[in-house]
């Protein structure tokens, strides 16, 4: 989703819950590109957010189970043209996870907290 809100073609919805509250919100199916298919949640960082979507079995995800995917966007990830472009995005555990600047700037959030879609090698678990 965030391409497509780069591009200004995925409108969303945008909250700032305060602190340990909970809120309710009602996604629309993301294939449908309708308002409100998309969430926004601001942080207290000026560049991270997460983006949530609800992705359905249909459209383009009808081979999938469907589920809700959360998305944390780090606006000031830069890549740096003195490291190769795939060795410098990071991850707890990885060499490069103490600069702030080598996060990925999109990156799935995954269920079982174990960032193997970043060690390139993802399970089902993700």
């Amino acid at each position: 989703p965030w391409s497509k809100m780069q591009l200004g073609v995925l409108p969303f919805m945008e909250t700032s819950p305060p602190p340990g509250e909970a809120i309710n919100v009602t996604l629309a199916p993301a294939h449908l590109g309708h308002p409100g298919s998309v969430l926004l949640i601001e942080t207290n960082s000026s560049s991270e957010y997460f983006l949530v979507e609800n992705r359905q079995p249909s459209g383009f995800d009808r081979s999938t189970s469907g589920g809700v995917l959360v998305w944390h966007i780090d606006d000031r990830s830069v890549p740096d043209p003195r490291i190769g472009i795939n060795d410098w995005n990071g991850y707890p555990g990885s060499t490069t996870w103490t600069w702030p600047e080598f996060h990925y700037k999109v990156r799935l959030l995954q269920a079982d907290g174990q960032y193997d879609l970043e060690k390139e090698h993802g399970n089902f678990g993700d």
